[in-house]
């Protein structure tokens, strides 16, 4: 077996443990429990190994995965990337609370992540969930993860939410919902339709059915609600159909993303955030993995916050985590 067909049959993931503050080093420690992962990919947790000690002691796992002061290679195989944050052992957090330590810290090991991405010493990235406020108070300069590795990667990037056999792209992402319907056009939805037939033909899938989610109630019903679908997302889906892509739409949201769960769709396109994250979580709130397209490497993502309300507590599931980690090694493979 050559090198790079064992980097094919178990991918090196650099794994960010998110907050400090929130709930992703927890459910990262959980996911090595039980060699669920041993033979799924080679693991680089990345985070501040002092605070990963505690927290693994707190869980009552640290004898369990071998996590101890002297660590740093797991008896699951997993190896830990220590960023140092200011006295690294005396570094705390306040569990639940938004703290602008703990957002540098969280973005530290994004930066750590992505320079190993760029080197080849990882083949993807898997991310735990981020505080947004945070990343704020400690004058980190973007919203969130996807437009950072944008950034970092040059790269122009897109949302793509996988839960079970529904696919969801997103046409616009954090924004108000006023500011994203003004983002809605012809031309951003022509885009997507492409981006996402070029995505899903890297999939395997050669003439993929891409549907376009409606904006307003019961598809706008002929303009009694709403002139979105007549004026904006119709003539994107014919300029779609006319540069080769099996476009469908604008259907009513309360109906296609059932279509795409039962496969009479390979993914849809939903128009703004909650449009997609609700459907998706209502089907599979646990098994929903977030992925960064159009990245040079794969980057999936647990599709949850970093529940401060229970932060600290040992009642975060990891389900989420194993998802997007056994994910990233599969779409690492296809490569």
């Amino acid at each position: 077996m050559t090198a790079r067909q064992s980097i094919k049959a178990k991918p090196r993931l650099a794994v960010t443990v998110g907050d400090p503050a929130g709930i992703g080093p927890e459910i990262t420690l959980k996911a090595l429990c039980g060699g669920i992962l041993e033979d799924v990919a080679e693991l680089l947790i990345v985070g501040t190994a002092s605070n990963l000690q505690q927290q693994a002691k707190r869980l009552g796992i640290d004898k369990e995965i071998g996590l101890d002061a002297a660590a740093s290679v797991l008896k699951t195989g997993a190896r830990i990337t220590d960023v140092p944050i200011s006295s690294s052992s005396g570094f705390e957090c306040d569990y639940g609370k938004v703290s602008a330590q703990c957002g540098e810290a969280s973005f530290r090991y994004l930066q750590r992540a992505a320079e190993l991405a760029k080197s080849g010493e990882v083949d993807g990235l898997v991310t735990g969930p981020i505080n947004k406020e945070s990343w704020r108070a400690a004058d980190v300069p973007y919203v969130g993860h996807t437009e950072a590795l944008a950034d970092i990667f040059k790269a122009r990037t897109e949302t793509l939410f996988i839960t079970d056999k529904l696919r969801i792209f997103f046409l616009t992402r954090h924004l108000s919902l006023r500011d994203a319907i003004e983002q809605i056009s012809v031309e951003k939805t022509t885009s997507m339709f492409l981006h996402a037939k070029s995505v899903l033909h890297k999939f395997g899938l050669d003439n993929p059915r891409i549907a376009v989610a409606a904006l307003n109630p019961h598809a706008g019903d002929g303009g009694l609600f709403g002139q979105e679908e007549i004026n904006i997302l119709l003539p994107a889906v014919e300029r779609a159909r006319n540069e080769g892509v099996a476009a469908f739409g604008p259907l009513p949201a309360d109906s296609v993303f059932h279509q795409g769960a039962q496969g009479e769709f390979d993914a849809v396109i939903a128009l703004y955030h909650d449009q997609g994250h609700i459907a998706a979580k209502m089907m599979n709130f646990l098994g929903t993995v977030s992925v960064t397209t159009g990245l040079p490497v794969i980057r999936t993502s647990v599709d949850h916050g970093t529940a401060f309300d229970i932060a600290g507590k040992n009642l975060a599931d990891s389900t989420s985590m194993v998802s997007a980690i056994k994910l990233a090694a599969q779409l690492c493979r296809a490569r």
